[in-house]
């Protein structure tokens, strides 16, 4: 489609020393509704380009100074990414042609200079670049906003809304899936359940909305430490989990130890109104055994050490 006195929106910057190219391309631009920027291509020719924003630049890359032109034309293919870069290579030397294109040009113009007759096609190949670039950056919009649709959905699934951690549907696919690894490659693995003592008093005292403020507190005193690899889900109203991959009997004791410091030492607003002052937890720590034969027997042993830190009166770690 030649272009009209309609595609009077764009904008196209000639950057070219050849003063009377950049006139003659100016004024059939111009004539054909372009909207037309001379950069005079001598010094800081990216900055002064990037300044005026155009749709599209023509910049002249066999000027004499190949090296300088094409670092600029680089810089701007990274500021200007949705820009059309038409190189002009009058000369035709196919290396420089070459460079141009290595360093983001989108197509290369090899005609004799002064332009003149060549300027209605010079137009209409612009105005298709534009369109061209344009709907390749919507198609890549419109995947990333699909993907983040994805991936929102796949959280919604998976996250608990409340506390922002993983949720009970997340812990039994996960630790499915660790103990299967952890049985092929024959490494260790374990699991720590923790249950906050008196958390239905605590939430009768002050209410729902502070309650979960309490909750979210407790996922990051329980993520302090972890690794990426560890998986912190609740699994009831004040009761988580926590997978740890590459975890032995011992260490899985340590780090139980560690949240159950953690959450006593930590401030919990209006906490005053517990037997001890202070929120404390409970913690149930186990490892994965021969015996086990899957995910719920290691669930089962970790709720059954937790049961006994409940037991003995909270504010302990059972194993």
């Amino acid at each position: 489609m030649t272009p009209s006195a309609s595609n009077g929106a764009l904008t196209v910057a000639v950057a070219t020393r050849d003063t009377e190219s950049a006139a003659s391309l100016g004024a059939a631009l111009s004539a054909l509704g372009y909207e037309v920027a001379v950069v005079p291509a001598r010094s800081k020719i990216a900055a002064r380009v990037v300044e005026v924003n155009p749709h599209a630049v023509i910049i002249d890359v066999g000027d004499g100074d190949a090296d300088r032109t094409i670092r600029a034309l680089s810089r701007i293919a990274d500021e200007l990414p949705q820009c059309y870069l038409l190189a002009l290579n009058a000369g035709g030397d196919d290396s420089i042609g070459v460079r141009a294109i290595e360093s983001g040009a989108d197509a290369i113009l090899c005609v004799p200079t002064p332009v003149r007759g060549a300027a209605g096609t010079i137009a209409a190949q612009i105005a298709h670049g534009v369109r061209h670039k344009a709907l390749v950056a919507e198609a890549a919009a419109l995947r990333q906003e699909a993907h983040e649709a994805r991936e929102d959905l796949r959280r919604q699934g998976v996250i608990d809304p409340a506390t922002a951690c993983y949720n009970d549907r997340y812990l039994d696919v996960r630790l499915q899936e660790e103990v299967t690894r952890a049985r092929r490659y024959e490494r260790s693995l374990a699991l720590v359940c923790v249950d906050i003592d008196g958390f239905a008093a605590y939430a009768k005292a002050n209410g729902d909305e502070m309650a979960s403020f309490a909750l979210r507190q407790l996922v990051g005193v329980l993520r302090y430490g972890l690794r990426a690899t560890d998986a912190v889900c609740r699994r009831e109203a004040d009761e988580f989990a926590i997978i740890l991959p590459e975890t032995d009997s011992v260490s899985v004791v340590t780090v139980g130890e560690k949240m159950r410091r953690a959450a006593s030492d930590c401030a919990f607003p209006h906490a005053e109104c517990l037997p001890q002052g202070r929120m404390t937890v409970s913690v149930g720590c186990a490892h994965l055994r021969p015996e086990h034969k899957g995910a719920a027997e290691l669930l089962e042993a970790a709720t059954n050490a937790l049961c006994d830190a409940k037991l003995r009166g909270g504010d302990t770690v059972c194993w």
